[in-house]
C-alpha cells in the first residue's frame, strides 16, 4: 500500500507576489499571497487533491482530467480502493482482489485510451473477451458492476465527465440462455460422506474448522479467526461474535450460537493467551514435526542431527488462517482421500438445508445470521420432499 504524501504548504512566489502550492509536480495559483480569498483557494484545492486520492499516487500520473487514461484511472481508484475496503482492523477485505480481477481486462484491452473516451461498445468488448476467457455468466455481470463502480467513483471525484458513466449504463446484463457465456452449476450441497472420508487426512485445526462449520453454520471468514477472547462460554449455549465479519461495514452485529457439540470440538483448542488464534497454521506445523519425530523407528544419523533447521526460514506459517489457505487444506486433503473435491462453502449449503428441513426457512436464515428471509433461500436447497408429499396426497 502506498503511504499518504505530506500535505504541500502554502508558500510565496516571489516573482509575481502570488501565493502558490505545488501538487504533483504542478503549481496552482492562489491570488494575493496572505489574502482571504487566497487561503480560501487554498484550503479548497487541497479539499479536492484529498478526495481524488491523487496524494496516494506515487508519481505524478497526469496534468488535467482531460488527459487520463484508463490505466491511470484504475490506479487512482486503486488507491481509493485500499482505504475504503478493509475491516475495522484496518486489513484489506477480499473485494480488492474482486476489483482487481474485474478492471485486468480492461487495463489489457484499453489501458491507453483515454478514460472519457471509454463508451458503451468498449465495455460490450471486455463483455466478449470474459466470455472468450471462460467466465461463466453471472461472474461476468458481477465484473461488470465492479467496472461501472470504477467509473462511478472516477465521476464522484471529477476525473471523467458523467456522461460517460450514464452511457454505460445502458449496457444490459448478459441473460440466461441469451448470450454466448456458460452458466454456473452453483454450489451444491456436499455429500457428507466425502467430508468424513477426508477428516482424517487434514491436519488436526483444519477438521476441527470443518466439523465446526457443520454445527454451528458459521462462514469459513468467520472460524479461521475465532479467538478465546471472543467467545461467551458463561451459559449453556456458547456465543461467538467475530471481531470481523462479512457485514460489519454495515453495522450489523454477528452473533453466532455454540451447542454442545461445537463446544466439543473448541475445548482442546483453548488457550490461555485470549487474543490467540484457536486454530494456527503455525501450531499445527510443530505438531506435524513433532508426530513424524515420534513415529521414527530408526535413529537419525549423525549427517542428520548436526544439520540444524533454519533459525529464521523465509516462509514462515502464519498465526491463522486465511479462506484462502483453509480451502487449500480441504483441497489436498480430498486428493489424498481421492474423493470428489468439495469446497468450504458447500458445507454451509449443505448445513442450511438441513436446518430448513427440521425448523423451515425461517429457522435457516436465524442459524445462518440472514436478516432477509429471501438470502436464506440462496444457501438452503428447497425441500422437494416436501413437495412431493404434497403433490402425493393433495395434487
Amino acid at each position: 500500500m502506498t503511504r499518504p504524501r505530506k500535505i504541500p504548504s502554502y508558500r510565496l512566489h516571489k516573482p509575481t507576489g502570488q501565493a502558490v502550492v505545488r501538487l504533483n509536480g504542478k503549481d496552482h495559483y492562489l491570488g494575493k499571497h496572505g489574502a482571504d480569498t487566497s487561503r480560501e483557494a487554498y484550503h479548497r484545492v487541497i479539499g479536492e487533491w484529498l478526495a481524488t486520492g491523487q496524494h496516494r499516487t506515487p508519481t505524478p500520473e497526469y496534468q488535467t482530467a482531460a488527459d487520463l487514461t484508463i490505466e491511470q484511472l484504475i490506479l487512482a481508484f486503486h488507491h481509493h480502493a485500499e482505504k475504503h475496503y478493509r475491516g475495522p482492523n484496518g486489513q484489506p477485505t477480499r473485494e480488492l482482489d474482486n476489483l482487481r480481477a474485474a478492471l485486468r481486462h480492461v487495463r489489457q484491452l484499453y489501458g491507453s485510451t483515454l478514460a472519457r473516451d471509454f463508451s458503451p461498445l468498449k465495455l460490450r468488448a471486455v463483455q466478449e473477451e470474459m466470455i472468450r476467457a471462460g467466465l461463466c455468466r453471472t461472474v461476468i455481470n458481477d465484473r461488470i458492476k465492479r467496472i461501472r463502480r470504477a467509473f462511478r467513483w472516477a465521476v464522484s471525484v471529477e476525473l471523467i465527465p458523467g456522461a460517460v458513466v450514464e452511457a454505460l449504463a445502458t449496457v444490459p446484463p448478459l441473460l440466461r440462455g441469451r448470450c454466448d457465456a456458460h452458466e454456473s452449476p452453483g454450489v451444491k450441497p456436499v455429500d457428507w460422506a466425502h467430508v468424513e472420508a477426508t477428516l482424517s487426512n487434514m491436519p488436526r485445526p483444519v477438521a476441527a474448522m470443518v466439523n465446526l462449520m457443520r454445527y454451528s453454520n458459521c462462514r469459513a471468514q468467520d472460524v479461521v479467526v475465532m479467538r478465546s477472547c471472543d467467545l461467551v462460554m458463561t451459559d449453556e449455549i456458547w456465543r461467538y461474535r467475530p471481531e470481523t465479519h462479512k457485514n460489519a461495514w454495515r453495522g450489523q452485529d454477528r452473533v453466532i450460537y455454540l451447542g454442545p457439540l461445537a463446544q466439543t470440538i473448541i475445548r482442546p483448542f483453548l488457550r490461555t493467551d485470549l487474543q490467540a488464534y484457536l486454530f494456527s497454521p503455525r501450531a499445527a506445523m510443530e505438531e506435524h514435526h513433532a508426530r513424524r519425530k515420534r513415529k521414527r523407528k530408526t535413529k537419525r544419523p549423525p549427517s542428520q542431527q548436526r544439520r540444524m533447521r533454519k533459525v529464521v526460514p523465509q516462509r514462515q506459517p502464519g498465526e491463522c488462517y486465511s479462506v484462502n489457505t483453509f480451502q487449500q487444506a480441504v483441497r489436498r486433503a480430498c486428493r489424498r482421500a481421492r474423493v470428489p473435491t468439495w469446497s468450504v462453502l458447500q458445507i454451509r449449503h449443505s448445513r442450511g438445508t438441513e436446518v430448513r428441513e427440521r425448523f423451515g426457512v425461517e429457522g435457516a436464515a436465524a442459524s445462518m445470521g440472514h436478516k432477509r428471509v429471501e438470502t436464506a433461500q440462496i444457501y438452503a436447497e428447497k425441500n422437494e420432499e416436501l413437495a412431493r408429499r404434497i403433490a402425493r396426497e393433495i395434487g
